[in-house]
């Protein structure tokens, strides 16, 4: 019905991006599925790969922060649209397992992080960069309508308030019983607070420092706060001090002075502090009125990492170890489930760039955590780093379900995975997602051919087919030998546990064609650009050198540097000794640093033998798109070259009649092709790798340079 009516008023009703991972069994990972012991889980892909983020960075970081809210019996998110490169409200729909972008801006700035809170008439998001000097990164409140009948929400006029100048760490909300919004964060070192004004959200007092009586609210710059609403009538704030190695809390009621703050020291020992909070309370509840999980910064291997710290109803802190030092575990969050009486702990491990989500849940009458990492909740190898997770500042319950968000910085993509609270999980009517994980290249001379592949469903078997043979049970690595010059088709499907096939399986084409010599080839093992016949172009600081591990470790490769500065450029040029009509470069290439934002440059350029440039690979600084560019027409293709990455890169030229030929691949595929291109009528007879443009500021290395016809 919800997606019905979201089509009905004109959203967009799409599933991006979306791949589903999930472990043999049930449609998703149920509470049940946790192990009794607590230890690792197995390394099998766990979760689902939801939208990509390119053009941005961490949106699901901030400690303290949520990115869900749930309203209307629905989750939603504050997601990333890569369209139009800011963040948007996104539904989840739970049956469908989807994420759909309503279109609905809540934040223009790319350096930001959100802070939601919904408190069942509106939505507040709170923003803001992390650079103190920077008025463009300053915190504000965004309000957002919801309309229940057409699920939809609106911006509130005269919205965004600015809350205060310069970018700070870790903006959060809360509002207390009497209506007024709260804001905490720490910025120039202090910890600060403002809040809006009696009846009207627009309006807010100028921000002051937290009032301490020793100056506690004086930290270190990259300390935090969080602030959450409690016992019904209380707001209160928590801390870290690296400064005092303490986590502080100090409580206000709702209605007194702003100067009116109450403090305790809610964690201290030795190295007991350090920048990671999460905060959730009850009311009401013997089992405490405020939970958070907080980080220390402790040595030893058996000390706490993270905390699950209690304010009970007497009044005192109580603290229960989670993590321990071994476990390398990061950003940890906390979730209640009121229904179950249950508490979860999700953190990132290792540290400090992630890998795997893993969680764990003890009782909330006595939480004790078992050792270990626990269970492995969100994990993928194709997105390697999963770190950051999210969810939603409300308590949960059967009716709710439980939603967790992260994202992998390495391949800009958010993963996500979910439980039943409860109750059972359906049953399993998903389908998998078979994915190629490795062939041979689009054209190649070898008679043999290997295939890797994969399926998003852990324990899923599968049938490969031939060249349009019936599909046969198949493993993975599947081999063929002495294949038979010209095209041919593989195609393999996976089927889930639950008998689930895949309804398009995956499918690669190649050629097998003669070897043809190669025009020119050079992998730098000379040492120096001397013996392949390059001709080096430097100037203004540019450099370019013949070093180790430039590309691959301990392999010599070509390294091209350049800067801002007035006349810096850097590139190589080789001429082929004659003019081509069909040719193809191809080339391995990495990039370390590729410029900033709303730069690009080449990675490589052709030539005719008159100087003339036919056709340029550009890559684009800020996202690694890769685009093609040749007379007057720039094309952006569907490959992206992100920093770090190493991929093969191959162009093909050739002259036709009236229309010319282009195709550009990745990594054997085809990102670019055109069979219309006008690339002039003189054939192509120079090759120049990297940028002859000034002042690009870059890093790039590539090797093994290969032109044949």
């Amino acid at each position: 019905m919800i997606r019905r009516t979201l089509r009905a008023v004109g959203l967009i009703a799409l599933s991006i991006g979306l791949v589903q991972v999930v472990l043999p069994g049930p449609a998703f990972v149920n509470a049940a599925t946790e192990a009794a012991s607590g230890s690792m889980a197995t390394a099998a892909d766990v979760g689902f790969v939801g939208p990509a983020y390119t053009g941005t960075t961490a949106p699901t970081g901030q400690k303290p922060q949520s990115k869900l809210w749930i309203a209307d019996g629905i989750w939603w998110g504050s997601l990333w649209d890569t369209a139009s490169r800011d963040f948007h409200i996104f539904w989840y729909d739970w049956a469908a397992n989807s994420w759909t972008d309503t279109g609905v801006l809540v934040e223009d700035r790319p350096n930001s992080y959100l802070d939601a809170l919904w408190d069942g008439s509106h939505l507040y998001i709170a923003s803001a960069g992390a650079t103190a000097n920077n008025a463009g990164q300053s915190p504000r409140v965004t309000r957002f309508s919801y309309n229940t009948a057409t699920k939809q929400w609106s911006r509130d006029v005269g919205y965004p308030v600015t809350l205060a100048s310069g970018g700070v760490q870790a903006v959060v909300l809360a509002k207390d019983s009497t209506g007024l919004l709260w804001v905490t964060f720490v910025q120039n070192a202090k910890v600060w607070l403002t809040h809006s004004t009696a009846g009207d959200d627009l309006s807010w007092v100028a921000k002051y420092q937290l009032p301490t009586p020793g100056n506690e609210a004086n930290v270190q710059t990259l300390d935090i706060s969080s602030i959450i609403a409690y016992d019904g009538d209380k707001i209160g704030v928590l801390w870290s001090n690296q400064r005092t190695q303490i986590m502080y809390w100090a409580a206000h009621a709702d209605g007194a002075s702003d100067q009116s703050w109450t403090l305790q020291i809610a964690y201290q020992q030795s190295e007991g502090a350090d920048d990671h909070i999460n905060l959730k309370s009850l009311v009401g509840d013997p089992s405490g009125r405020v939970f958070a999980v907080a980080k220390t910064s402790m040595d030893a291997p058996s000390d706490p990492l993270i905390n699950l710290l209690v304010l009970t109803p007497s009044g005192q802190w109580t603290s229960r170890p989670v993590y321990t030092k071994a476990d390398d575990s990061t950003r940890a969050i906390v979730q209640i489930d009121t229904s179950s009486r249950e508490v979860y702990v999700f953190a990132a491990a290792p540290c400090c760039t992630g890998g795997t989500i893993y969680y764990k849940k003890a009782g909330l009458d006595n939480p004790v955590f078992q050792p270990g990492l626990g269970t492995a909740f969100i994990h993928n190898a194709a997105h390697p780093e999963a770190n950051n997770p999210t969810s939603t500042k409300q308590n949960l319950s059967g009716a709710t379900g439980l939603l967790v968000l992260a994202g992998d910085d390495e391949t800009r993509r958010y993963l996500y995975n979910r439980l039943t609270l409860g109750g059972a999980p359906p049953p399993d009517t998903d389908p998998p997602e078979t994915t190629i994980t490795s062939a041979p290249p689009a054209v190649t001379s070898s008679l043999d051919a290997t295939f890797t592949f994969s399926s998003s469903e852990a324990g899923s078997t599968f049938a490969c087919s031939l060249d349009g043979q019936p599909a046969a049970p198949c493993t993975s690595p599947t081999a063929y030998t002495g294949l038979g010059f010209g095209s041919h088709t593989f195609s393999v499907t996976a089927t889930d546990a639950a008998g689930n096939g895949d309804p398009s399986p995956a499918a690669h084409a190649w050629l097998i064609q003669a070897e043809t010599p190669a025009i020119f080839a050079d992998d730098f093992s000379s040492g120096g650009f001397a013996a392949g016949g390059w001709t080096v172009h430097t100037g203004g600081g540019g450099t370019a050198t013949v070093i180790s591990g430039a590309v691959n470790p301990g392999d010599l490769g070509a390294r091209l540097t350049s800067t801002t500065a007035t006349g810096a450029t850097a590139s190589i040029r080789k001429a082929l000794g004659t003019s081509y009509a069909d040719l193809t470069v191809a080339f391995d290439a990495k990039v370390t640093a590729g410029g900033s934002t709303d730069t690009f440059f080449a990675l490589a350029k052709i030539y005719n033998g008159a100087g003339t440039r036919q056709l340029s690979v550009l890559r684009v600084a800020a996202t690694g798109e890769l685009r093609v560019q040749f007379r007057e027409t720039t094309v952006t293709t569907s490959g992206t070259l992100v920093d770090g990455r190493i991929a093969r890169i191959s162009v093909r030229l050739a002259l036709g009649a009236s229309d010319d030929t282009v195709v550009v691949s990745v990594d054997g595929a085809v990102i670019y092709s055109s069979s219309t291109a006008d690339l002039g009528s003189v054939g192509f007879a120079n090759l120049r790798m990297g940028d002859d443009s000034l002042r690009r500021n870059l890093d790039y290395r590539f090797d093994n340079v290969e032109v044949t016809e």
